[in-house]
């Protein structure tokens, strides 16, 4: 039996992560944002992230965690607007 939560108490158990990944291949960074880290960074090292999987494998650099969605996605912002500085 699959239990439901209403809204706001899924909120309650609901964190999310905002992460960024390194290329074991060439060093390329990649920022994002997601509920499960080790589930993402798995999808990442299948290759099922057309944009990067060529440049797998990936290895986990850093992560952040939040309450909110919205927190998440603003530092994952924060995190890409550092790209265009090198990073």
């Amino acid at each position: 039996m699959r239990v439901r939560f209403p809204p706001r108490l899924h909120n309650i158990f609901l964190m999310l992560f905002t992460y960024i990944i390194q290329s074991k291949i060439d060093g390329f960074f990649y920022k994002g944002y997601c509920e499960d880290l080790q589930k993402r960074l798995q999808q990442h090292n299948s290759g099922q992230t057309q944009s990067i999987k060529n440049k797998i494998p990936f290895e986990l650099i850093y992560s952040e965690e939040f309450k909110t969605r919205a927190e998440a996605i603003k530092r994952e912002s924060i995190l890409k607007q550092l790209q265009v500085a090198g990073f």
